[in-house]
């Protein structure tokens, strides 16, 4: 899954037999459970609003459709986010840069003080096509190669590592 629910369905397709049954059943289980069902990582709904409260500025970049905008309300984000830019923006999908780019563009802000954080090489890679600094989210692994400037296995440690460079635009 840390490519894409495509990629991993695909990987247990094959390897374990993943029925479409299995499949349909999955997806009919997220749409019965709704947005409420996944969590934002932990500790992420603190960082932004600290972020926000101390002049910052947090946005978003996904795949997603319109369920990245349920997300953020079902959980009380919505307001920490200055930009949103999802799959209804028409942008061409990560790794390219372009939907990255608008989000800089849009923010006025110098592309210098930006850092996309992201849970996979893909975002890292968008990032880096944009000419952004990247930090990948590893969820508590280790030892993950990778190329971004920073790694961050826990975002509790967000401003331990990012210090008070978090609070400028990106």
């Amino acid at each position: 899954m840390a490519v894409t629910l495509g990629h991993a369905l695909d990987h247990y397709r094959a390897r374990l037999g993943l029925t479409e049954e299995t499949v349909a059943r999955y997806h009919a289980y997220c749409r019965q459970e709704g947005p409420q069902a996944a969590a934002p990582f932990p500790h992420v709904k603190e960082i932004c609003a600290r972020v926000c409260a101390q002049g910052g500025h947090n946005h978003l970049c996904t795949h997603r459709g319109a369920s990245a905008k349920a997300l953020l309300d079902a959980h009380g984000l919505n307001p920490y986010f200055s930009r949103i830019v999802t799959a209804a923006d028409g942008f061409a999908r990560k790794p390219a840069p372009d939907s990255v780019l608008h989000i800089v563009r849009t923010s006025g802000a110098d592309k210098r003080l930006f850092w996309m954080i992201g849970d996979r090489e893909l975002d890292v890679k968008a990032a880096h096509n944009a000419g952004v600094r990247a930090c990948l989210y590893t969820n508590g692994e280790r030892g993950i190669a990778t190329e971004a400037e920073r790694v961050l296995p826990d975002f509790a440690d967000f401003f331990a590592l990012f210090g008070e460079e978090a609070l400028g635009e990106g």
